[in-house]
């Protein structure tokens, strides 16, 4: 498909932002990273539908992490562009919703079996070689199900992959099991264009810095399909810095907090 005539992809699953949550990791709580230090994680999910709604993220002056779509027209493309800027990149894999919204390729249902779930993520991360992890596109139906995320996060520790939570559900167990199984793991805290308005980004951006003073990190998702998100991440790069704040990799971050949780 013509890169300037995308696919329509569903609108993320919205849900109230977590009150109270701490992101941690199986090996203990990553409540504070060094004194000093406020750490934001960007993740930018939705990847995959062309390779042109990239650009203005992969000129971030800042480290981003980004979450890629299994089995689009340009998922192989994409993740290639992604890999030549030395940047993170997950599977973003797509799983049921409780309201039925169309996952597209790859998804991941709850009726889905145990090798089942072992041949859908083998399938996607053969496009993704260079994923560190997976997080979960939509899955409000699939991440509070025990018994599919213990398959999927005892795939994970195989491959030796960590998992964020999109949290989009009040519901998830991914935080219990991973801890269980010791699977690293870290989760969301704000979703950063719920909608595409450099007034809502403004709020959700202040709110994410408010946490990351506060704790000393915050995990913040936005969609590459929002270019307004790019524009202000960019256009108040240098004035976030010079407040203290570091943009940090998915892979930095969780090293940090094991680290830390050792300390």
């Amino acid at each position: 498909l013509p890169e300037e005539t995308p696919p329509e992809i569903p609108a993320p699953e919205q849900v109230p932002e977590p009150a109270g949550t701490e992101t941690g990791t199986a090996a203990g709580t990553a409540s504070r990273q060094e004194p000093g230090l406020k750490k934001i994680m960007v993740l930018v999910d939705d990847v995959g539908n062309n390779v042109f709604q990239l650009d203005p993220y992969l000129a971030f002056p800042g480290d981003l992490t980004f979450a890629v779509l299994p089995g689009l027209p340009f998922t192989r493309a994409a993740a290639e562009r992604i890999r030549e800027h030395g940047v993170d990149i997950l599977l973003h894999q797509p799983m049921e919703s409780v309201n039925g919204n169309n996952m597209g390729p790859g998804g991941l249902y709850s009726a889905a079996t145990g090798d089942e779930i072992d041949r859908i993520l083998e399938k996607n991360l053969a496009d993704l070689p260079d994923a560190v992890g997976i997080n979960n596109h939509m899955g409000s139906a699939v991440t509070a199900d025990r018994t599919i995320m213990e398959r999927v996060l005892r795939f994970a520790q195989k491959q030796s992959l960590f998992f964020i939570d999109s949290l989009t559900s009040e519901n998830s167990v991914v935080g219990e099991v991973s801890a269980e199984l010791g699977v690293p793991y870290v989760k969301r805290q704000i979703f950063l264009d719920n909608q595409c308005s450099e007034d809502y980004i403004r709020e959700a951006v202040q709110s994410g810095l408010a946490l990351a003073e506060d704790r000393g990190f915050v995990i913040m998702i936005g969609h590459v399909q929002c270019g307004a998100l790019a524009d202000y991440l960019t256009a108040h790069y240098k004035e976030i810095v010079e407040k203290g704040f570091i943009f940090t990799s998915i892979t930095d971050f969780i090293l940090d907090a094991y680290d830390n949780s050792r300390n």
